[in-house]
């Protein structure tokens, strides 16, 4: 059957919309290809969520079903992109499975279904070019840059070993890890760079629906409601929020997947879409994470000029939420030493100076060793002496963690996927959804001083919100959030 394309009258973009090579949902209607081919998602679908839940049971047999339910996801994504991709957002925020599966597993489950959807793409994008087609999609350079990237990552722990920082035992396991975490980062970026408008707007609808049943079963978790702990991490960690990773990569994912979710929410309910920013605005003060809070500050100032009508209801709260998330920061980063502050004297900050040590060790360990890097957590042996007790563990920086684990590879693939996103968003700004710059934003805000690919949660936000920010646009179109 000839293939019949139409063109997307929002992005310019071609998307086949008859026959298997459709990325997204074929058309309704009824062809035999597309009835079996609905039918095998569906199956696929039951069958990883179902070996998700059965992953979660403290059996024997839950690594082996973890297993069959990675590769049932990765099947998902190839039959259909959006379909895996949805899955992957459902499934990251929470649990791979119980603690019979090991971490590495339950890592790289959670993530699967996205690299289906990844090679799919990527297959179709490289079979219409052969074509001679022409097709919207972002530059060849960043493409090429987070294919790397996400090759490049897991090679940290094999240079990890041959450094004897880590023994060789497990380092397979550890690999999965990596492509379950860093490597995320820029499969995800490769996935909403590519899908199709359509398949992105269906995209965040399914996560904000995920997002706000993640916030609810957080805050279950929080207020010790036993139940939801099989599916969540430790609600708690040094008393801070962590439910859907650690601190820190909790708060960055809520922080990045906020405008993004919102923007939908509010299309629909505003009171919705004031209920979400709340919760997710709480939930980020209990992560006690700075970063975060001063990303909700700056989309928050970006999103002031966009209030077209001018109601005092509105300002007044919007001014109010800023004011509370400025008052959080200052009590988070002060709290105890605020009687300091009134003294007049400065509190010790010495925790910002060791940030500016991170980047020193990050950049000292990428030129010690330019190709490979240092490998897997590299900066915790770095220095110590100098340090005495005192250790680095991590660049807090987005690139720096790159450069100083993988090389100037990893790094540079990195900085062209961070910067690149960047520039095209600036390039395009009135002609991308202020929500997808707002996201973008917080990603780069957040990755100033912190990794966002170091954990599942951060990493697929953060690539989905910097692929959405590099999504090839026509300058006479204004997309609207």
């Amino acid at each position: 059957m000839q293939d019949q394309r139409a063109r997307s009258p929002r992005d310019g973009r071609y998307a086949p919309t008859l026959g298997m090579n459709a990325p997204v949902a074929p058309n309704e209607g009824g062809t035999s290809a597309d009835t079996t081919r609905i039918a095998a998602i569906a199956t696929l679908t039951v069958m990883s969520l179902a070996c998700w839940i059965v992953a979660h049971t403290a059996t024997p047999i839950a690594p082996v079903v973890g297993t069959i339910g990675a590769i049932t996801g990765i099947a998902l994504g190839v039959i259909s992109p959006l379909a895996g991709t949805i899955l992957a957002v459902a499934l990251v925020p929470f649990r791979g499975g119980s603690d019979a599966v090991p971490s590495s597993l339950a890592e790289f489950f959670r993530g699967a279904p996205l690299w289906g959807a990844v090679a799919r793409l990527l297959f179709e994008r490289v079979a219409a070019s052969r074509r001679g087609e022409s097709i919207g999609a972002p530059s060849r350079l960043m493409t090429i840059a987070a294919v790397a990237g996400a090759l490049i990552a897991p090679l940290e722990r094999i240079t990890a070993t041959a450094m004897h920082t880590f023994p060789a035992q497990g380092s397979d396991l550890d690999m999965l890890s990596i492509v379950g975490s860093q490597s995320l980062l820029f499969g995800a970026w490769i996935v909403s760079a590519h899908l199709p408008r359509k398949a992105v707007d269906q995209l965040l609808r399914a996560a904000a629906v995920v997002i706000a049943v993640a916030l609810i079963l957080s805050f279950a978790g929080w207020i010790g409601l036993k139940p939801v702990k099989f599916f969540i991490f430790d609600p708690k960690v040094f008393g801070r929020l962590a439910s859907l990773g650690f601190p820190t990569p909790t708060a960055m994912g809520l922080a990045i997947a906020l405008p993004l979710t919102a923007a939908v929410v509010f299309t629909r309910s505003r009171v919705l879409g004031v209920v979400l920013i709340a919760a997710t605005g709480l939930a980020i003060v209990l992560t006690e994470s700075r970063g975060p809070m001063i990303a909700l500050l700056a989309i928050g100032l970006i999103a002031i000029p966009t209030i077209r009508i001018i109601r005092g209801v509105r300002v007044i709260g919007l001014l109010g939420a800023l004011g509370l998330a400025g008052a959080a920061l200052v009590f988070n980063r002060y709290g105890d030493r605020f009687d300091q502050l009134l003294a007049g004297s400065i509190p010790n900050l010495d925790s910002d100076l060791q940030r500016i040590t991170s980047w020193r060790a990050g950049i000292e360990t990428a030129l010690a060793h330019p190709i490979t890097g240092g490998g897997w957590f590299s900066l915790r042996y770095w220095n110590d002496g100098e340090l005495g007790k005192a250790n680095v563990n991590l660049s807090h920086n987005i690139i720096l963690q790159g450069l100083s684990d993988g090389g100037f590879p990893l790094g540079i693939a990195a900085a062209i996927i961070v910067l690149g996103s960047v520039a095209v968003m600036i390039k395009h700004w009135r002609a991308i959804p202020i929500s997808w710059r707002m996201a973008a934003i917080t990603v780069v805000i957040c990755g100033l001083w912190d990794m966002p690919q170091m954990r599942a949660f951060g990493a697929l936000f953060a690539g989905l919100a910097l692929g959405l920010a590099s999504r090839p646009v026509e300058k006479s179109e204004a997309l609207t959030s």
